[in-house]
């Protein structure tokens, strides 16, 4: 739904669809969705940890997939605060 949205809106304005999200131009929608890929990225993530490590027999690829599942989100919380910053305090 929030791909939907951010389509219709890119189209709107005559953007494409990664230009409109990189330009921050409708924050709303842009949170949802990246919020949304995180989360399915994640999960993603987290699975593949946790085959991998039960295939191993160790805890190390777990351990791995928690940190690369925190870098992920902070890069996806940073970029949120850099292309929000200006619609939050005014462009």
């Amino acid at each position: 739904m929030a791909v939907r949205s951010l389509r219709r809106s890119a189209d709107s304005v005559g953007m494409g669809t990664l230009e409109y999200v990189l330009g921050g131009h409708d924050p709303c929608v842009n949170v949802v969705l990246l919020e949304d890929m995180a989360a399915v990225m994640g999960v993603m993530i987290a699975a593949g940890a946790m085959v991998l490590s039960v295939q191993v027999g160790s805890h190390i690829p777990d351990a791995v997939g928690c940190i690369a599942i925190g870098g992920l989100l902070g890069c996806v919380a940073a970029f949120m605060i850099q292309s929000n910053a200006a619609a939050l305090v005014g462009r």
